[in-house]
């Protein structure tokens, strides 16, 4: 996540996307809503649930109580959090440790395996998300209109997207290299 929309920062994408040419391209930055932002969006189980919770009762335009009702990305951010020790990002050093193991190269690809399906269904989920507004409670306070699209919890769900997909490329270069 970048700071400012400055050349600076221009430059530094435009590095960073030639140098990493085959990993997924930095679209934008997510800015930082202050008054609501509980935080950075991880992929996390907790990063989600404050972000929803947030959404729903700071933000302005407030997001819809039922756009909170996500089961299948609950589900997927559970079993990655169960899987990877509470971080998606640790998938390196909990597939690192079982090779330890004497059956090692059977639990990395079930590991993958695994971590694969929930990060396959986050990549589906969060590109179908669409969170929309609440119907505004109090219009002299509240003038927006209920049932447009939630921006900015839609751009929260885009960058979440995005380390699943970062994630995922790991995790699809292990199959092929365990699997072989």
């Amino acid at each position: 996540m970048l700071v400012s929309n400055s050349d600076v920062c221009a430059a530094v994408v435009r590095y960073f996307e030639t140098l990493y040419s085959e990993d997924p391209v930095v679209l934008r930055r997510v800015p930082k809503v202050t008054n609501w932002h509980p935080g950075t969006p991880d992929l996390t189980l907790k990063s989600w649930f404050s972000f929803k919770r947030a959404a729903s009762t700071k933000a302005y335009p407030l997001m819809a109580k039922a756009s909170c009702k996500t089961p299948a990305i609950d589900q997927a951010l559970k079993g990655l959090h169960t899987l990877c020790g509470g971080d998606p990002f640790n998938y390196p050093s909990v597939r690192d440790d079982l090779m330890s193991d004497e059956a090692w190269q059977a639990k990395i690809v079930t590991l993958a395996t695994d971590v694969k399906k929930h990060l396959e269904t986050l990549e589906k989920e969060f590109k179908g998300f669409r969170p929309v507004n609440a119907e505004p409670k109090d219009p002299k306070t509240q003038a927006w209109q209920g049932g447009k699209l939630h921006v900015e919890m839609s751009e929260v769900a885009d960058a979440l997207k995005a380390q699943a997909t970062l994630i995922l490329r790991d995790v699809n270069s292990d199959l092929k290299t365990y699997t072989a």
